[in-house]
């Protein structure tokens, strides 16, 4: 059965295989079903799979002119993918992009490119952009990481991973620095875990005594301890030093200069000492900036709040640039991340509402106009730090909110239904491709933010829920981060 295809996809098709045929060498014996081949005898590449929302394909391609790199599909068939084939270097996302294609990662003789193709009047297909891919430290070559965030006292990382019927690619970890001894010995058990899993940690550090106790001695001691989780225990870490750093309820909030040299002493040791730890730099989505009350604001007439003006109008408020002023610098960021979560569709929270539709991306790029106002003024966070600056983004914690206390099990569920869909959104592979982390927080807990009313973030061991939530992740693409 020969199935329709759109000119889109079908450029897909042949975007992998009009660069691939640049290579004379490539692994024909990979052990993988999405695996193209080129044989450049007969001027044709096989491609095995192709996995898209119009459903699984596999082709053959014919070369049309070696000088001018055109390639027309000689047969498109159906096909039935392997499990684990969606691991494969040669996936493919496909989107509404009309005549022209963006694919993401080809393997062209070991070497990762981008490229992105147009369609000629003739029908062929054209590369127009072809750029290799320089990869920051721990960004998947293709794919992105799932993760989840989840109360360690309760659950072991066995028992997460039982609770979702996957084990993710990530887990996140919070704690103190320095660390106390006990801190230290919780933090190893935890590597030990994930290490047993053959898994990836996302390590949050907290500063609660303030950015004074960050040393270049505490820095190096830190870096020496997280480079024998690299190289003895072989687990990768992703470290988020002091998080929501433009917030005002930490001790290192609203301190950039502070912030910034604190932050560039610890990614100067990590970087020499621990090859296998990945500076993640984190605000807080800028939404109410800059979050007035808090204990940790900074005041009028002070260093910090003439750095935090970015306007220079003598004020301090959501016309500033939230992100800016915190940022340690291109050498010292090898990923960017953001919180971002659906907290209720307007401020007071604590209401259980359905999430607006595109209010995920919207936060994402600035471009939120809703129920709880006009935030256009915000920057966008992906094209200013993940396009712009070229970094892997990692939404570092989302969940949807529910309040069991005041909604039915089955509205809570919809909601979180409602916010994943939006979150693990497939076309987001194409629009946003330097997202490469999403990391589920899956808690159930007083919030003081609604009173400290209990809310239920979690999906792990919803038994109505889980199953749905796997099915987003592999029609999402995520969870497939190598």
């Amino acid at each position: 059965m020969i199935p329709s295809i759109r000119p889109a996809a079908l450029g897909l098709l042949l975007a992998y295989s009009l660069v691939a045929s640049a290579a004379s060498e490539l692994d024909l014996n990979a052990p993988c079903e999405g695996r193209a081949s080129f044989d450049p005898e007969n001027a044709t590449a096989t491609f095995p799979l192709v996995y898209s929302d119009l459903g699984s394909y596999s082709a053959t391609l014919a070369q049309l002119n070696p000088s001018t790199l055109e390639f027309q599909a000689t047969q498109v068939a159906e096909a039935t993918p392997a499990a684990d084939g969606l691991r494969c270097h040669a996936q493919l996302f496909f989107g509404e992009s009309g005549m022209s294609a963006y694919l993401p990662v080809v393997d062209v003789g070991g070497t990762p490119y981008r490229a992105t193709l147009v369609q000629q009047s003739s029908g062929a297909f054209t590369v127009t952009e072809a750029e290799p891919i320089v990869l920051g430290r721990l960004e998947p070559l293709a794919g992105v990481y799932f993760g989840v965030n989840h109360d360690w006292s309760e659950r072991s990382v066995a028992q997460v991973s039982s609770d979702f019927g996957l084990t993710p690619d990530v887990f996140v970890y919070f704690t103190s620095f320095p660390m106390s001894e006990a801190q230290a010995q919780w933090l190893d058990e935890a590597v030990v875990q994930v290490a047993a899993a053959g898994r990836k940690l996302v390590l949050t550090l907290e500063p609660h005594d303030g950015l004074g106790v960050v040393t270049a001695e505490a820095a190096e001691q830190l870096a020496a301890q997280l480079a024998d989780y690299n190289e003895v225990m072989g687990v990768p870490i992703f470290l988020r030093f002091a998080h929501e750093m433009n917030g005002s309820w930490y001790a290192w909030s609203q301190q950039p200069a502070e912030y910034v040299y604190a932050f560039r002493l610890v990614a100067d040791a990590v970087h020499r000492l621990a090859p296998q730890t990945a500076m993640l730099w984190a605000p807080n989505y800028g939404g109410g900036y800059p979050f007035s009350g808090g204990v940790y604001e900074a005041k009028a007439g002070t260093t910090q709040f003439a750095l935090l003006d970015t306007n220079d109008d003598g004020v301090v408020n959501q016309y500033d640039d939230p992100y800016a002023p915190y940022y340690p610098g291109d050498d010292a960021v090898d990923w960017v991340g953001m919180s971002l979560y659906h907290w209720g569709n307007q401020w007071p929270w604590g209401e259980n509402e359905l999430p607006e539709n595109g209010k995920f991306v919207a936060l994402l790029t600035g471009t939120y106009l809703g129920a709880d106002g006009d935030q256009t003024m915000l920057p966008n966070f992906y094209d200013d730090y993940a396009n712009t600056h070229g970094k892997p983004l990692a939404i570092v914690e989302t969940a949807a909110l529910f309040v069991p206390g005041t909604g039915t099990q089955a509205l809570g569920n919809e909601m979180k239904r409602q916010w994943w869909t939006q979150v693990f959104e497939r076309e987001y592979r194409l629009r946003f491709p330097h997202l490469k982390m999403i990391n589920w927080f899956d808690w159930t807990k007083e919030e003081s933010e609604i009173g400290n009313q209990v809310v239920d973030w979690a999906v792990g061991g919803h038994e109505a829920l889980t199953a749905s939530f796997r099915q987003a992740l592999e029609e999402g693409q995520v969870g497939i981060g190598f």
